[in-house]
C-alpha cells in the first residue's frame, strides 16, 4: 500500500507543488479494509472527477486482494481533495476527508473480504490504525512502528504475488536515477529507494494531452497555471536509506517526475519540527524527469 513514512515533510514543503495538500497525504495512508460488506463482488468508488470500479466476481483472493489495493491507491491520488484545502479551517479539512472517506468504502469492503490470509493480519491492524488516524486527526499515527511494518508486509506481499509491472526508482542528493523512457499502461508498482541523505519523493504528474510544453517548461510557470496542464498520478516519499512502493493504474500519456521537498530536510531538519525553508528540490537543483506510458 502507498505509505508516507513522514507526513510532516509534506507540511514543510512550501506551497511551489504540483501535488496534493497534506491533509490529502494523511488521507491516503493505508487506508485499507475499513469496509465491512462480506458478499462485496464488485466495488464502485465515486467522486466528482473519476469513478473506479474493481471487478472481483470469479478471481482468486489475491488477484482480487491486489485488484481493490491498486484501485484504492490510484483513486486516493488521482480524486482526493487537494489544493483547495490549502489553508482551510481544520473543520472544513475534517469534514473534506471524512467525505471522501466515505467514496472508498466499496473499495475498502473489496479489499476486508479478499485479504489473503498472509496478509489478514496486517490489513487489520493497517485499518484499525488508519480509522483512528482519521477520527483523531493525529496523523503520527502513521509514523508508529505498528504501522510502519504492517505497511511494509503489504507491500511486500503485492511485490511478490500480484505480478504488475515493476517500476523501481533510485533517488539521490538532488536526482532520480533509472526513471525509465517508457513504462506500459496498466497496472504498475512503483518502488521508490531513496540513496540521498535528504528526504525525497516521487511526485507523478499525467500531462494533458493537448499540452506541448516539456515538463520542465512547466516547472517554471504560476502554480496554479501548472495545475491546470496536469493531473496528479501518484506520489511515494522516503526517508534516507528507505524504500516505499505504490501500486498505480497508469493511463497512457506523457508523465513528469518531480521532487517537491524543500531544499534542506534532512531527518534532523524534519525530527526538530521547525519548518525547512528551501526552495523545492525539482525547482532549485533540477530533480525531475519525464517518461512516457504507452
Amino acid at each position: 500500500m502507498h505509505n508516507v513514512h513522514s507526513p510532516e515533510v509534506s507540511r514543510r514543503r512550501r506551497r511551489r507543488s504540483l501535488v496534493p495538500t497534506a491533509a490529502v497525504i494523511a488521507l491516503s495512508l493505508g487506508l485499507v479494509a475499513c469496509g465491512d460488506n462480506e458478499e462485496a463482488a464488485t466495488a464502485t468508488s465515486t467522486t466528482a472527477s473519476t469513478t473506479t470500479t474493481v471487478r472481483t466476481d470469479g478471481q482468486d483472493d489475491v488477484t482480487a486482494f491486489c485488484n481493490a489495493v491498486v484501485a484504492i491507491d490510484t483513486t486516493v491520488a488521482t480524486a482526493a481533495p487537494g489544493p483547495q484545502l490549502e489553508g482551510a479551517p481544520p473543520e472544513e479539512v475534517q469534514a473534506a476527508l471524512e467525505e471522501f472517506a466515505a467514496t472508498l468504502e466499496p473499495l475498502l469492503a473489496v479489499v476486508e473480504e479478499r485479504a489473503p490470509q498472509e496478509v489478514s493480519s496486517d490489513t487489520r491492524t493497517l485499518a484499525r490504525l488508519s480509522r483512528q488516524a482519521l477520527t483523531t486527526g493525529d496523523d503520527s499515527i502513521f509514523e508508529t512502528q505498528e504501522f510502519t511494518d504492517a505497511d511494509a508486509k503489504v507491500d511486500d506481499f503485492m511485490l511478490a504475488n500480484c505480478g504488475f509491472e515493476e517500476v523501481e526508482v533510485t533517488a539521490v542528493d538532488y536526482a532520480f536515477e533509472d526513471v525509465p523512457d517508457a513504462v506500459p499502461a496498466g497496472p504498475v508498482a512503483l518502488t521508490f529507494t531513496n540513496d540521498g541523505s535528504e528526504v525525497h519523493e516521487l511526485a507523478l504528474v499525467r500531462i494533458n494531452d493537448d499540452v506541448e510544453e516539456r515538463f520542465e517548461e512547466l516547472l517554471q510557470l504560476p502554480e496554479d497555471e501548472a495545475r491546470q496542464r496536469v493531473s496528479f498520478s501518484g506520489q511515494v516519499f522516503a526517508f534516507p536509506g528507505v524504500s516505499d512502493s505504490t501500486f498505480l493504474d497508469l493511463e497512457a500519456g506523457r508523465f513528469g517526475v518531480a521532487c517537491f521537498v524543500p531544499v534542506g530536510s534532512t531527518p534532523q531538519a524534519v525530527a526538530s519540527g521547525d519548518e525547512v525553508e528551501g526552495p523545492p528540490h525539482a525547482i532549485a537543483e533540477g530533480m525531475f524527469a519525464e517518461l512516457t506510458v504507452e
